[in-house]
């Protein structure tokens, strides 16, 4: 165990703190059934000073992450219809000590802080009085889509892990009394049918996860097999087979199953109604006669008989279906007769980039676009991939490819991460970056990633940003920024820098694409020093005049922001 995370330490962050990267290793070993890319798992790590005794937190939605800007976390928002009744929430919490002892402290720390953090009637600015915003945060994500959901009664489940590299045969009766107050503590501040799991986790638990590869295979039952050709399969599964299929062992659909959808769940539109309609009612006509079915890509395939085992399933087309289908099911609607009705199923096996993207754009013209992944098949994304690997940087695409290929961290680079680069220094909106970034790549994707411009702003922007994020990570950095989260001020201080760099007086005059072209935007610690104390010293402007927001609320404020791009001194 110690020589394997030695290994993920310096492959992926060798200029962090040991312990550090111990906590991200934690992390991406007890979330990677979950699939996470690296921005992910970093914003849920939260240790900081006044963290409540909290490493990392992370809530997940029907299994599927959910960061500021969800909709979900919006009251009312009609895309929460999409998650039927009884959604699931899990909030994992994650205590990890890189330390070879066992103490009873992260059980006692917990058991303290989680009543103030979970109790709904405590404010966010309240709780900002006591814990490091940061936490605040993460732990609003949670408390926000509790309540917005509630109408729907969800399942929530709460997972707390402390993970230390101690033999778990030297944990004492006395932690053992404490993770049972724990649970105990943490069962009795939830709904009834709630479920809370504390474990304590040493060597033996992270070296069998250390064994368990990242989700990438999936078997799928045909009922039959209407046709067979090289490298393509067209056959009819039974709705009860599918779900399997599409279902982690909790019950979720498996997120990473749709990363290639160019088309968000659509919630209760005219055709998911008429799909629910039919699955709650028998008649003489079976599903498959009625629906357009589901198609599915493969790297590999191998189907001996019924069974088709594939290598990096990605459901291209068929998500709208997918998740009536998953929805209908544990509200428990589907009737026994249609669970064993069929669902028409094509998959294509194929490694090669090119087709792949074509097989998605063509099974997706019917309806109307929403996601991101739709600039992922993208000519331009291509030509940004192939520029920034002649580079020596790793353009993701496709989430995780590079991650899987054992790829550097500090050298890939998200097409989410790239989208906030340039929302803020294309757009000058630091707090659309920070808060909502999917909803402007929809509204305003050809303006973020502007193809006119040529891919050299693109990697200028990353490096950039990784400078700023670098620096931000730095004592001098969060003593300067105190109680200012990082996540907070990250893409404020990105764009004052560059602002900076070309000595701009308002966000107008930073034409970053063109200055892009012929500036190198290096900038030395001293700027970097001084950007950062401006930009706190706006955020405690700002708050002393709202006294009821709280941190993140201002850095979410487009008000806000536009005072940030007039106040931010270019000398």
């Amino acid at each position: 165990m110690d020589q394997h995370f030695a290994e993920f330490a310096s492959q992926n962050y060798p200029d962090l703190p040991e312990d550090e990267a111990f906590e991200l290793y934690v992390a991406d070993l007890l979330l990677r059934h979950r699939n996470l890319n690296d921005e992910q798992i970093q914003s849920g790590i939260v240790d900081n000073s006044n963290d409540g005794g909290i490493d990392g937190l992370f809530t997940f939605l029907d299994g599927a992450l959910v960061q500021t800007g969800h909709p979900a976390l919006t009251a009312g928002d009609p895309s929460t219809k999409g998650n039927g009744e009884r959604p699931s929430i899990t909030l994992n919490v994650i205590q990890s000590k890189n330390t070879a002892s066992w103490a009873d402290t992260p059980f006692e720390r917990l058991n303290s802080n989680l009543p103030t953090m979970l109790d709904a009637e405590t404010s966010s600015k309240t709780l900002e009085k006591s814990f490091h915003t940061s936490v605040v945060e993460q732990i609003d994500i949670f408390r926000t889509l509790s309540k917005n959901l509630r109408v729907r009664f969800p399942k929530i489940l709460v997972q707390i892990r402390y993970v230390t590299r101690s033999p778990e045969a030297n944990r004492t009766e006395g932690l053992a009394t404490k993770r049972k107050q724990l649970e105990t503590t943490v069962t009795g501040l939830l709904p009834p049918d709630a479920d809370v799991s504390v474990e304590s986790f040493g060597v033996e638990t992270l070296y069998k996860l250390i064994a368990q590869p990242p989700s990438s295979t999936a078997v799928l039952r045909l009922r039959n097999t209407i046709l067979r050709e090289p490298g393509s399969y067209l056959g009819v599964a039974t709705i009860s087979d599918y779900l399997k299929f599409v279902r982690d062992s909790a019950g979720d659909l498996r997120d990473e199953f749709f990363e290639a959808n160019v088309r968000d769940y659509e919630g209760d539109n005219t055709v998911n109604i008429a799909i629910q309609n039919t699955l709650s009612n028998d008649d003489a006509t079976e599903f498959w006669w009625k629906n357009n079915g589901v198609t599915i890509l493969a790297t590999q395939t191998n189907a001996p008989q019924q069974e088709i085992t594939m290598e990096q399933p990605l459901i291209v087309n068929g998500l709208q279906t997918t998740h009536v289908l998953h929805h209908v099911e544990k509200a428990g609607e589907l009737t026994d007769s249609r669970l064993k009705e069929g669902i028409l199923v094509r998959i294509i096996q194929s490694a090669d980039d090119a087709v792949r993207d074509q097989v998605i754009s063509g099974t997706n013209r019917q309806t109307r676009v929403q996601s991101a992944a739709l600039f992922a098949s993208s000519t331009f994304q291509h030509d940004l991939e192939r520029y920034f690997l002649a580079k020596g940087w790793y353009y993701e695409r496709r989430k995780n490819r590079y991650k899987n290929l054992g790829k550097p961290a500090s050298r890939r680079v998200s097409i989410g991460l790239l989208a906030q680069a340039m929302i803020t220094l294309a757009l000058g909106e630091p707090d659309a970056a920070r808060a909502r970034p999917a909803s402007v790549l929809n509204r305003e994707g050809e303006k973020v990633f502007d193809e006119s411009a040529g891919p050299e702003p693109y990697l200028k922007a990353i490096q950039l940003l990784g400078r700023v994020s670098t620096y931000l990570k730095t004592k001098a950095a969060s003593e300067s920024l105190g109680a200012y989260s990082y996540s907070n001020v990250r893409f404020y201080v990105l764009l004052g820098v560059a602002m900076r760099t070309v000595n701009a007086k308002q966000f107008e005059s930073l034409k970053f694409a063109a200055n892009a072209r012929h500036r190198k935007f290096e900038v030395s610690d001293d700027v970097l020093a001084d950007v950062v104390k401006q930009t706190k010293q706006l955020f405690e402007k700002w708050a002393a005049s709202h006294p009821d927001a709280t941190q993140d609320s201002i850095a979410k404020s487009a008000e806000f922001r536009a005072g940030f791009t007039k106040a931010i001194n270019p000398k």
